[in-house]
């Protein structure tokens, strides 16, 4: 396979990655097309690996796990994300000492598409965590 027909088929996979209803919101961010370029540059075999490595459906069930997790955990999802703010809600009602919290007109890239209400929420959640010490 020549070089060309290979990046055409690894941008078609990026193209069809993002096309899917959970990045809805994030293909309308202003520097969605940065992060088309960023991924564009990443190794296709590496990012295949994480993808299929990584994914949620490989992956064995924690379900039954959280209730014992006996540490504060932060959950962080956009409020445009319906899929995730379910799941994490879900996730806040099992874990015992969790912090949900939602990103205002966001979608699933909270850190790329609101850097610093994710900066915001990251910070108050240490600082929180180091005034109970």
């Amino acid at each position: 396979v020549s070089q060309s027909r290979y990046d055409t088929q690894f941008q078609e996979f990026l193209d069809d990655w993002y096309r899917q209803p959970i990045f809805a919101n994030l293909r309308l961010h202003p520097h969605f097309t940065d992060l088309g370029d960023r991924r564009f540059k990443q190794k296709p075999l590496a990012l295949a690996k994480c993808l299929y490595t990584l994914s949620v459906a490989r992956q064995r069930s924690l379900w039954q796990d959280l209730p014992t997790l006996k540490i504060p955990v932060l959950l962080i999802t956009g409020d445009l994300d319906l899929k995730f703010v379910q799941v994490h809600q879900q996730m806040a009602r099992l874990l015992p000492f969790a912090h949900l919290a939602f990103a205002p007109r966001c979608g699933h890239n909270v850190h790329f598409e609101q850097p610093q209400t994710f900066t915001a929420i990251v910070q108050n959640f240490v600082f929180l965590q180091n005034k109970v010490c």
